[in-house]
This record gives C-alpha cells, sequence and structure tokens, in this order.
C-alpha cells in the first residue's frame, strides 16, 4: 500500500491538479485536513516548484474559539515562512441578510474570499483539503436532497472559476483516518472544530448517525458510494462537454436589455438568453435537461433554488403546443415564443 504522500502524489497527477511553478492558495481552517494538505504541499514544494499562500477566514461563528484558530493557523504560516492571508466576516448576519443556512452562507463568503485572494496574488490554484470521508458525505446529503448525475458525482478534484483559476482537492482519495495518522506520525498538531459534534447540521448527521447505520447492512458502504459517485462523475463531465459544444448550435448569441416590467414582474437588466426549440428538441433528453440548465445558468447566473418541481414545469411548458406563454421561477422568467424560449434574469415579485 502506497504511503500517505505517495497516494496524495498519485491523485496529483491522475488529475493533472499542479503544474511547474504554480502560484497556490492553500485554505487552511486550523483542523486536520487543511493543516496536513498544507505540510504535505510544503513537502513538495521544492518537487512542483510551488509558490505557496496561506488563507484562512473568519466565519465569526464560534467567538473566542474561532480567534483561537486565526493565532493557531498564523503561527503554524510564520513557522513555514509563508505568506499569510486572513479574513473575518459576520455569516449569521450574512446569513439572514441573504435568507441562507448558515452552512451555506458560510461557504459562499469563504469561496469569495478564496477566489478574491487567488485574484489578488495571480494564483492559478486554490487548494482545499476535502478527503474521501467527506466526499461519501456529500454524496449521501445530495441524494438525501435530491440530485441529479451532477450534484451525485460530488465534489471534482479540479474545477475552474470565474477569474481562470482552479480549485484543487488533492486529499480528495485519502480517508480521514489516513490523515490523522499522517499527522500523528509527523507530530503534527491540529485544531478541534467542536461544530464538528454538533447534529444540528446535516453533515454531522450523516456522519455520525446515518453512514454508521447503513454499514450494518454493507460495511463498504463507503467505498461503494465514493466509486458509484467517481463513474458519475466521469460520464456527467463527457456529457457536459456535448451539451457545451451544442448550445452553440442552439443558443442566439446574449443581448442585454434595459430595465422593466413584463406581465407583472420586473424584469433587471443584464442577459437574455434564446434557444431554438426545433433544434433543442432534436438532442437526446439527457442533452435537452443540461442545455436548459446552462441557458439558466447564462441567464440566472446559477441555478440556485432551481428544484426538480421546476424543470417538471419547464418540460411542460416546452411540450405544449401553445405559444407565448410563460413560466416564473425564482429569479428567472422564461418565455415561450413561437419557435423559441428565452430565459430572462428577474427581480421579486409577484409569481404567475
Amino acid at each position: 500500500m502506497p504511503s500517505f504522500v505517495n497516494k496524495v502524489k498519485n491523485t496529483i497527477k491522475k488529475y493533472n491538479l499542479f503544474s511547474e511553478n504554480d502560484k497556490v492558495i492553500v485554505a487552511v481552517s486550523g483542523g486536520a485536513d487543511s493543516v496536513a494538505l498544507l505540510f504535505l504541499l510544503f513537502s513538495l514544494k521544492e518537487e512542483y516548484n510551488l509558490e505557496l499562500f496561506v488563507a484562512h477566514f473568519n466565519h465569526q461563528i464560534r467567538g473566542e474559539e474561532a480567534e483561537a484558530d486565526v493565532l493557531f493557523v498564523r503561527r503554524i504560516a510564520q513557522q513555514l515562512t509563508l505568506p499569510f492571508i486572513v479574513k473575518k466576516r459576520d455569516v449569521p448576519a450574512y446569513a439572514k441578510r441573504r435568507k441562507l443556512s448558515l452552512e451555506e452562507a458560510a461557504r459562499d463568503l469563504r469561496y469569495k474570499f478564496l477566489e478574491e485572494a487567488a485574484k489578488k496574488k495571480g494564483a492559478t490554484k486554490i487548494a482545499l483539503g476535502h478527503n474521501k470521508d467527506d466526499q461519501i458525505e456529500t454524496v449521501l446529503m445530495r441524494l438525501l436532497r435530491g440530485g441529479g448525475s451532477q450534484g451525485l458525482g460530488g465534489m471534482s478534484p479540479k474545477r475552474i472559476i470565474a477569474n481562470g483559476a482552479n480549485i484543487v482537492r488533492p486529499l480528495i482519495e485519502t480517508s480521514r483516518k489516513e490523515i490523522l495518522d499522517f499527522l500523528k506520525q509527523k507530530k503534527i498538531k491540529f485544531r478541534e472544530d467542536s461544530s464538528n459534534r454538533e447534529t444540528v447540521y446535516l453533515r454531522n448527521r450523516v456522519r455520525h448517525r446515518l453512514l454508521p447505520y447503513l454499514e450494518r447492512y454493507n460495511p463498504r458502504i463507503g467505498q461503494i458510494l465514493f466509486n458509484t459517485a467517481e463513474n458519475l462523475r466521469e460520464e456527467n463531465e463527457y456529457l457536459e462537454e456535448i451539451a457545451k459544444k451544442a448550445f452553440s448550435q442552439v443558443s442566439q448569441p446574449p443581448t442585454t436589455f434595459s430595465k422593466g416590467s413584463r406581465q407583472g414582474r420586473k424584469v433587471v437588466g443584464g442577459k437574455k438568453v434564446i434557444l431554438s426549440l426545433n433544434k433543442l428538441t432534436r438532442f437526446h433528453l439527457a442533452i435537452q435537461k443540461r442545455l436548459l440548465r446552462l441557458a439558466i445558468k447564462e441567464a440566472k447566473g446559477d441555478t440556485r433554488q432551481i428544484a426538480y418541481q421546476h424543470w417538471q414545469s419547464l418540460n411542460g411548458l416546452i411540450n405544449k403546443n401553445k405559444k407565448n406563454l410563460f413560466l416564473d421561477l425564482p429569479q428567472l422568467r422564461i418565455q415561450k415564443e413561437y419557435d423559441r424560449i428565452v430565459f430572462v434574469k428577474a427581480g421579486k415579485g409577484k409569481r404567475r
């Protein structure tokens, strides 16, 4: 069995996570996973000629404990003589203002901070400490909430973001036990997040209750879920590539338009995405769904709050023989106009 370091190096090679001379933002919370990631990348620094930056985000959720995390990570950065980037934001206030769960708000602000840090430092990679167990838990959580092949494929080992940098997960094929064993062997200290034991969070309930229960039926359930996610992710990535190529065939160039009102709902100035219905329906349903998702993301900016029932409503709109129909989805209006379907970002207003 390969050592911890060699196993991670195999993952790096398999997914081409790093290139020579990469500038890397390493997200370090102070917990076992991120600390192990930092020390491992530091050990590979010369081999890959990496320039590392330690980044820490204070969510202002855990009071003095969170402040202690900042000091702990700062000391590690100083120990390794690496640049330290830190930012704090009031996540609970942001969650309340945006009507998000605490977990969603924390993720939003954390990723925004990391992307800003990457842009400021000219970094090509943002390294995160998600491990194999995190992947298994993520797949189960998405299954419970409802998800297609994209969601059930779990977290991607490598994903490009808006500014051209890549989010990379070198520990994604490494178990939590292997990480803890590595830290123990190297006598590396880390911080324990007390919130990881609180079952108010879905992930913790999945970790401490659901997975142990499922292991009664199959002790290898974690590995099976991990393998399934990998297969779904690979197939989805292939279908996504086909859909992206097909999108240029079925869409008209995006246009902009002024703010105004259409049938009682405010329309926000921005992109207007148009698809040809005749061309759209020539594709297999699996590609059609991906084309519609791409159109929604292009117009709205993301696919958040778009649930299964919304996809059913959209499918019904497309298949009706009537013309000049419209459908209001969260922050989006979809209009069927003869042989085309139009996607427009919309503000808050009366649902129809």
